[in-house]
């Protein structure tokens, strides 16, 4: 340790230089930006359970309150909806994992053991198939 110590008061090493400072300022502005407009533009309006990989239901964000998911005839959770904000509550699974978790306009909540996923989408209408045109230029 003695002679790494001595080697870098000799060589005159230093972990920042001013240039550096300058660089991982203009990273972490950069980062911060993309986080920032990721969150702004991926905001959805309706909430989408998938059991087994097929919508079941589709909720919108402005009914709050508690919502019962069932598959054939089975409770599988309860899926609460307060100010944007969905938690999974009183699951069936055996760890209930997936009610540590909060899904706060982005993201997705997975129960494994149920097969349940959970999503916000954004309620857009589908492109409707008219004539099978893909493209239209002028």
């Amino acid at each position: 340790m003695r002679q790494f110590q001595s080697r870098v008061k000799e060589n005159n090493y230093t972990l920042f230089q001013k240039r550096d400072l300058y660089l991982y300022t203009i990273l972490i502005f950069f980062v911060i930006t993309a986080v920032y407009f990721g969150f702004a533009f991926s905001k959805g309006s309706v909430v989408e359970v998938r059991i087994n990989g097929t919508v079941q239901y589709r909720f919108s964000l402005e009914e709050e309150g508690q919502k019962s998911i069932q598959s054939n005839g089975k409770r599988l959770m309860d899926l609460l909806i307060d100010q944007g904000d969905i938690r999974i509550i009183n699951s069936q699974c055996p760890l209930h994992l997936c009610e540590r978790g909060s899904l706060k306009q982005s993201g997705v909540l997975v129960c494994v053991p149920q097969k349940v996923i959970i999503s916000i989408v954004r309620d857009e209408e589908p492109v409707k198939d008219t004539d099978g045109i893909d493209l239209i230029t002028g």
